[in-house]
Parts: C-alpha cells; sequence; structure tokens
C-alpha cells in the first residue's frame, strides 16, 4: 500500500507539462472545427461553384 501512494505523487511536476499539452490540442480541434465548419465558407463555395456554370 506505501509503495501505491509514493506513485501516485511522484510525478507532480509532469502535471502542468501533460495540461497544457491537452489544453493545446483541445483547442486546436475546436479551432479546426470552426474553420472547417464554418456556414460562411460553404456559402462562399457555392457561390464561387455556382460562378464556374
Amino acid at each position: 500500500m506505501e509503495k501505491l501512494t509514493v506513485k501516485i505523487g511522484h510525478n507532480k511536476k509532469a502535471y502542468p507539462l501533460y495540461s497544457t499539452v491537452a489544453l493545446v490540442l483541445i483547442t486546436a480541434v475546436i479551432a479546426g472545427t470552426i474553420y472547417f465548419n464554418s456556414p460562411i465558407r460553404k456559402i462562399e463555395s457555392i457561390r464561387n461553384d455556382s460562378k464556374l456554370l
């Protein structure tokens, strides 16, 4: 039981690093989703496609 409690609290220095990486990844996924699913982009692409016809 003592060995288990020592291992859990051992890597306290890694928590800020992991949380920063996770925050950057989550932000990138959200920004990418908003950028590629933007209604304005869809309207612009439809308008550009109709100009080609």
